[in-house]
């Protein structure tokens, strides 16, 4: 949200003399562009920002300047104690809980109770259930690694299970689907790539800096790619299994079949991870249409009851 962030920006160059465009972009996950229409709206609102350019120029704000209690309301204050709880194992504990604590002491002290009242209504928890506990060491490497601008080495277990070792310059962590991701440039590929921590076999920080790239803007949710592949299939389902079923597609798909079943528009591209989705569903489901789909599935229930005979 962009009063988060821009409370974010204010908090941060209140901590450093002058930070770059590219620095806050990099902290944000937005583009210099957005940075600079940021740094604008700070100045209409009255803090005295400014950005100067050329070498050793950046963003900074008036040394003397300091936050007044009546600068934020309490919808505002409660959706950055909101935003700033969704960071955690993102950021540096010790930073998020002095960011905390310094936002914390703007809340005037007859609306302490409405502003956490407020907070406490929304909970983000971006862990999985079950939980991959190397990653939050390899969380920490990283972050390490974005701060003081160091090349990692990764030993990394592609989709199709091969392994291979990549020299990287991270540039992002990223958070898809509660998944922690590390978004980089592989010197192996000479491209940005996104890479799954839970796929790092091994991962080390290397002494070799380097210097930050423009960071293009990721299409994270695949649209232009499920766009062009995605096809709807029909999928008789046990009224059971419809609230697992409902995270992947709207109710309206849905259409009552007897009492027991509904039949679903389920979206699916022709791809061992959607085959294997279905097959999580047990015998709870059937796909009835189209029938090159359903040949796959029966071909892989085959296979599968081979394993077991």
């Amino acid at each position: 949200m962009k009063a988060d962030r821009l409370m974010g920006i204010t908090l941060l160059l209140l901590e450093k003399k002058r930070v770059s465009a590219r620095f806050l972009a990099e902290k944000f996950e937005v583009s210099t562009r957005t940075i600079y229409r940021d740094v604008e709206s700070l100045s209409m609102a009255g803090v005295p920002v400014f950005s100067t350019p050329g070498v050793g120029g950046g963003i900074q704000i008036m040394p003397d300047f300091k936050i007044e209690k009546g600068t934020f309301n309490n919808s505002d204050l409660s959706a950055m104690l909101i935003a700033l709880s969704s960071l955690e194992g993102a950021i540096d504990q010790d930073i998020l809980s002095s960011a905390e604590a310094k936002l914390r002491s703007l809340i005037p002290s007859q609306h302490v109770y409405t502003v956490q009242l407020k907070a406490d209504r929304v909970r983000i928890d971006r862990s999985p259930w079950i939980r991959n506990r190397s990653t939050d060491n390899y969380l920490v490497h990283i972050r390490d690694a974005l701060d003081r601008n160091k090349l990692v080495s990764i030993v990394y277990l592609n989709n199709r299970g091969n392994t291979s070792r990549r020299i990287v310059e991270p540039h992002q962590i990223v958070f898809k689907d509660g998944m922690p991701y590390v978004f980089g440039w592989c010197r192996k590929r000479q491209a940005f790539r996104l890479f799954k921590l839970a796929r790092i076999l091994r991962l080390s920080i290397l002494d070799e800096t380097f210097e930050p790239r423009e960071i293009p803007i990721a299409e994270l949710d695949g649209t232009p790619y499920t766009q062009e592949l995605q096809e709807a299939i029909t999928l008789r389902i046990k009224r059971s299994l419809a609230e697992r079923v409902l995270d992947y597609c709207p109710y309206d798909h849905f259409m009552p079949d007897g009492n027991d079943y509904y039949l679903v528009r389920f979206p699916f591209i022709d791809r061992d991870y959607y085959y294997d989705t279905l097959l999580s569903f047990g015998d709870a489901c059937e796909v009835l249409e189209p029938q090159r789909i359903r040949k796959k599935m029966k071909s892989k229930v085959n296979r599968l009851s081979k394993v077991y005979a």
